[in-house]
């Protein structure tokens, strides 16, 4: 499903000087996470996303792989008590989708002619944010306070599919809570309070699934490492999770999920307050019972946000441009991102 929506080269001098920058750790190994939001700044991240759906019934087998990339300014407009007021905008979207039997899916909106594709059912789900802007409410440490706007960019996409069970199923998966949880998958990684590398800390996420039942996500975030890039302390914080779903018989449908694999990384500027980047791997396999039929179906999905732009934070070059802060990152050891075939 579309989610809230996630690289150069250097030469040889350059990158020596990044990786002995980044093997010096910062005195500092008990730190406070907190985001920064100075009125009048702005942030560019790129998002991508690709979801490898398989699943099995007693007649047939289908497949399905979607490739979003996404690149999203957030424009700092209001702060309060740590609290940030944020503008988001979708400056670009590309679609990359082997559907199997139902077809391809292929959109890019630096080409002319795919924009004016922006309203066919299966882009619409994918590109309806584009060039259009919606009010985030984050807290200093990520918590989703308040979201302006979504619901009204989603229900005027909605009314425009032809297709009734597309929409419907739209509807099902994209309404405004299931955003918000994917926004604070993505945000709310921070701790309530101060850290020493080698903590860890939990957060537990449920949300309402219409027709499934409630999911729940549990991760528990580690702090790895505190690292110096250009003089800015980077915070390295692997991740670790489990999923499960409950409350589906009520409704008809009997969803369990009997393996579930969630691991990844995130990577934050201490003193700037600044996402630098959140990777995550999603392997689910479930079983689904529903009017005498069964359906076996696993998901593997990976996600990446990376910060590409950073206006009014006064972040240094390392830290900013993403191929060079990767580099700073692995080579400062620890774990890498999440890679590979389940």
């Amino acid at each position: 499903m579309p989610r809230g929506f996630g690289q150069c080269g250097l030469g040889v001098a350059a990158w020596v000087g990044v990786a002995l920058a980044a093997t010096g750790v910062a005195r500092a190994q008990s730190v406070e996470m907190r985001y920064s939001w100075p009125v009048g700044a702005s942030l560019t991240y790129d998002n991508r996303a690709e979801v490898l759906t398989e699943a099995e019934s007693r007649r047939e087998t289908a497949s399905s792989v979607i490739t979003t990339v996404a690149t999203q300014r957030l424009d700092v407009v209001g702060e309060r008590r740590g609290s940030g007021e944020l503008d988001v905008t979708t400056t670009a979207v590309r679609v990359d989708g082997d559907l199997g039997a139902a077809g391809r899916i292929r959109f890019d909106s630096s080409n002319a002619a795919d924009r004016r594709r922006v309203r066919e059912d299966l882009i619409a789900p994918f590109a309806f944010v584009l060039d259009k802007q919606y009010t985030l409410r984050l807290s200093p440490v990520g918590e989703v306070q308040r979201i302006d706007g979504y619901s009204d960019l989603l229900e005027e996409m909605l009314s425009g599919l032809r297709d009734r069970a597309v929409r419907e199923a739209m509807r099902a998966t994209m309404d405004e809570e299931i955003f918000r949880g994917n926004l604070e998958q993505q945000w709310h990684v921070l701790p309530d309070g101060g850290v020493d590398v080698g903590d860890s800390w939990t957060m537990r996420r449920s949300q309402e699934i219409k027709g499934v039942g409630r999911l729940t996500l549990q991760m528990r975030y580690t702090l790895e490492r505190v690292q110096n890039i250009d003089g800015e302390p980077v915070a390295v914080i692997s991740a670790t999770g489990d999923a499960w779903v409950s409350g589906g018989q009520a409704r008809g449908v009997e969803l369990d999920i009997t393996d579930a694999r969630i691991d990844g990384r995130v990577v934050f500027a201490v003193d700037a307050g600044v996402l630098l980047s959140a990777e995550q791997r999603t392997f689910l396999r479930m079983e689904v019972r529903a009017g005498g039929q069964f359906i076996a179906q696993t998901m593997d999905m990976s996600s990446s946000v990376w910060l590409t732009g950073a206006d009014g934070y006064g972040l240094p070059s390392g830290v900013v441009d993403p191929s060079r802060r990767d580099r700073a990152v692995n080579a400062g050891g620890g774990p890498g991102r999440p890679s590979g075939k389940r």
